[in-house]
């Protein structure tokens, strides 16, 4: 199953601000809660305590006097600062009471509402003096003799507090939030800068500056720290290609020295001799020398083109006319053959070397001379599309089994099991190692009929 994690620096940023922005909004909610939990415990505490003064004044001095002492409360202006029905009885600002007698009879209180069913009631909808309306909690007690006390406070300034809360929690959310976006922005964008650097630097080795270094900017930190470290593997990777590129040097000229001399004395024993049997040998040596020294300049060359070496002598070609040229080259040869070449080109332009671009046509149309057979058409079509270039190579032959399509450029792979065909396996390998020089690919793509090639360059200048 695929992880869901985000894979980019700036979608990982994004979610660590998603999640400080729901941590945010959680504590917010929490804090919101028991704030105003507290503020209601305290507003019901405040009921409690004028409920009990009350009952208390009425078990001392009877019904009247507790008629008397809300109506004196009801007459004192309210004070404080929890509205019309909040303030603090032992200063005289008043709450709001119902007083009934036992026969249901309201006798004191102006609370302007229905008479709360007993107990504790929270949402009572009642009207202010000024005909405003509100809600208030509120207590109904039972008087010992008979009737009912109501004490109820408005809510009016608890709702004020938790829609101050709830704005304050909104603000800190959006600026978490907003501060969240712009640390991911500007986290993302220094992190992607770094990783830019060391992508161009990257690419600058695979094109083949082997000197080409990973940036330190000397803070010693994670990066510089990933960047030394693949500096000195980079630095002892050049050393191995420079001692190998030197061995194979050595080799080379060793080889090849003697293969010369080798094939001079076989000249001047062919030049001496007269008897046709020796003469037919010495030949026959002399073809297998040839191709003793063309399978060593095909490695040598192929390992020059591998070393990316090349790229000092790209310029921008005309696609185009390298096809014209190629097709110049060899119409002798797909004349003599019975082979006919169909060309579907449209104007092309590509960075590179004419040589090797010429020399892996020429092994694509050699491949095709030597396997598609008598008879056969060769296609060659050129498109240019925004930064890149393609072309596409096919024939009518025999084609290549599916199994074998990324096998056939490797070197020395041959399709014939018995290895007598002539060739070294090194033309097709030629052909992916020059166009991977030019920062390009070559696969082998479904035909309804032989084999086909399609090449994707890097568009020139």
């Amino acid at each position: 199953m695929r992880s869901r994690t985000p894979r980019t620096v700036r979608g990982l940023s994004l979610v660590v601000a998603g999640i400080s922005c729901v941590l945010t909004l959680a504590v917010g909610v929490v804090t919101f809660s028991m704030v105003h939990h507290e503020i209601e415990r305290q507003l019901d505490h405040r009921i409690e305590l004028e409920t009990q003064s009350l009952l208390a004044t009425y078990e001392r001095a009877g019904f009247d006097v507790l008629v008397r002492a809300v109506t004196d409360r009801d007459r004192r202006p309210a004070r404080g600062t929890l509205g019309y029905l909040a303030g603090r009885s032992e200063a005289g600002s008043r709450m709001g009471y119902i007083v009934l007698d036992a026969s249901g009879r309201r006798r004191a209180g102006d609370f302007q509402a229905e008479t709360p069913p007993p107990g504790w009631s929270e949402f009572i909808r009642f009207r202010r003096p000024d005909g405003s309306s509100g809600v208030a909690q509120a207590m109904n007690a039972p008087l010992p003799g008979g009737g009912r006390l109501v004490v109820a406070a408005d809510r009016a300034d608890l709702l004020d507090i938790d829609r101050a809360l709830l704005r304050v929690f909104l603000i800190s959310a959006g600026l978490v939030a907003a501060v969240g976006v712009l640390a991911t922005f500007g986290f993302g964008g220094v992190v992607q800068r770094r990783l830019n650097a060391i992508h161009g630097a990257a690419e600058g080795i695979m094109a083949g500056d082997m000197r080409r270094r990973m940036p330190v900017d000397g803070s010693g930190g994670e990066f510089d720290q990933l960047a030394t470290v693949l500096n000195r593997m980079l630095d002892r990777i050049e050393a191995l290609m420079s001692n190998l590129r030197q061995v194979s040097g050595d080799i080379a000229h060793d080889i090849r020295t003697p293969l010369t001399r080798l094939r001079a004395r076989l000249e001047d024993i062919e030049a001496e001799t007269t008897d046709g049997v020796r003469k037919a040998r010495v030949e026959g040596a002399l073809s297998e020398v040839d191709d003793l020294q063309g399978l060593l300049s095909g490695l040598l060359a192929l390992a020059e083109i591998e070393g990316r070496s090349v790229r000092d002598r790209f310029v921008a070609l005309d696609l185009v006319a390298l096809v014209h040229e190629l097709a110049e080259a060899y119409g002798p040869a797909l004349e003599k053959a019975g082979m006919a070449l169909s060309l579907d080109l449209e104007p092309a332009t590509v960075r590179g070397d004419r040589p090797l671009l010429l020399q892996a046509l020429s092994n694509l149309m050699d491949n095709s001379l030597f396997h598609a057979g008598a008879g056969a058409r060769i296609r060659i079509l050129t498109r240019a599309t925004g930064g890149s270039v393609r072309l596409v190579f096919g024939d009518d032959g025999p084609g290549v089994p599916p199994e074998d399509r990324n096998r056939i450029f490797k070197r020395f792979v041959r399709l014939d099991p018995s290895r007598t065909t002539a060739g070294h396996g090194l033309g097709l390998a030629t052909v992916a190692a020059i166009v991977s020089a030019h920062g390009g690919d070559i696969a082998v793509t479904p035909s309804a009929r032989g084999l086909q090639f399609e090449i994707n360059l890097v568009a020139g200048d």
